[in-house]
């Protein structure tokens, strides 16, 4: 049966008049406000107490369990995109090499033509050059024979 606050009140009035006011309010402090089977003892506390170790301890083990997998997905996850990344990086590279030396087989195609240019051009103008050298050595020297040739006639 449980205590209603009105059957509290009847109980407070019948001791007050076995008792007196004072004895009957002291006697109702040491009641508890509710049914004593809602009254928790020390063994309660110490088993809800238990209990609530051996919960907290049970979802903390469940808790570092799913922490464990999510790390291990996360681990999996990243260690995909890196291989993924590796991959893309040695296209990338492969594809700059290629690109560095197409352009590099380019370069060396056009410094050979203008190299070939250049001694094309020294050839001719070394031709030229050697060419007016000999015209103005065989013009001097003959120059030279004329002009001892008419000293020698002078003289």
């Amino acid at each position: 049966m449980a205590i209603t606050e009105a059957a509290r009140h009847r109980l407070y009035l019948s001791l007050e008049k076995a008792l007196g006011s004072e004895e009957a309010a002291t006697f109702m402090e040491h009641m508890p406000p509710v049914g004593w089977a809602d009254v928790a003892t020390k063994r309660d506390l110490e088993q809800s107490g238990a209990l609530s170790a051996a919960t907290l301890r049970s979802e903390m083990a469940m808790f570092a369990a799913t922490l464990r997998s999510e790390m291990a997905d996360l681990r999996a996850d990243v260690r995909s995109e890196m291989a993924d990344l590796r991959g893309d990086l040695r296209l990338e590279m492969a594809d700059l090499r290629a690109d560095v030396r197409s352009e590099m087989a380019g370069l060396r195609g056009d410094l050979r033509s203008e190299m070939a240019d250049l001694r094309g051009s020294l050839r001719v103008d070394l031709a030229d050059g050697l060419r007016l050298q000999t015209y103005a050595i065989l013009g001097g020297g003959s120059v030279l024979v004329g002009v001892g040739s008419v000293l020698s006639r002078l003289l």
